[in-house]
């Protein structure tokens, strides 16, 4: 939540899903996505920051139905984009088709 009310904070929109994402002048960010039903059973979201076109894993997280503040693990720089996959378990690149994406930060 301060990562939020940082007035250093800028805001990134997102091109595909519902809510925005957050990143501090230190690259630390936060991804709010809203209206992300729970992960289907025996599946989880995972994040991932896209430096160049690698996805760096960023964090996973079950998914709830109003809104989901999900820190991420790693920095976002200018240029990168951010996604969510849905998996089947935490992996080290994405398998799952991509249901949110960032603008480039």
């Amino acid at each position: 939540a301060a990562r939020l009310a940082d007035p250093a904070a800028r805001t990134v929109a997102l091109e595909t899903g519902q809510g925005r994402l957050v990143v501090l002048p230190d690259g630390r960010a936060v991804l709010v996505l809203d209206d992300l039903d729970a992960a289907p059973a025996g599946k989880t979201y995972e994040a991932w920051i896209v430096e160049g076109g690698t996805p760096l894993p960023a964090g996973i997280f079950p998914g709830r139905e109003d809104r989901d503040l999900v820190p991420l693990e790693g920095t976002v720089d200018p240029g990168d984009v951010v996604a969510v996959t849905i998996e089947d378990e935490l992996v080290a690149t994405p398998e799952g088709d991509v249901i949110v994406a960032s603008e480039s930060a």
